[in-house]
């Protein structure tokens, strides 16, 4: 029987988009972008447009801390265009 080891948490972001056919991606870092085609997860080869549209978006969103009794939250505002 195999044994485990080790158990290192690892954080990735799910990223939707308006791209018509696929547009699901799930980002682990600036350099490494994956797809979601169908039910597989594919390797995107060239990640500086996505990363680029991601790092434009995270600027427009501002984090709020709101403090609640019993939990403390994150909200994301992104401004509306008059």
């Amino acid at each position: 029987m195999m044994k485990i080891t080790s158990i290192i948490e690892v954080k990735s972001e799910i990223v939707e988009t308006d791209n018509a056919v696929w547009p699901t991606y799930r980002r682990h870092s600036a350099s490494n972008w994956e797809q979601l085609m169908g039910e597989s997860w594919e390797n995107e080869d060239s990640c500086e447009d996505i990363e680029s549209a991601y790092q434009a978006y995270k600027n427009l969103t501002k984090p709020i801390h709101r403090m609640n009794i019993l939990e403390e939250e994150t909200l994301y505002v992104t401004p509306q265009k008059k």
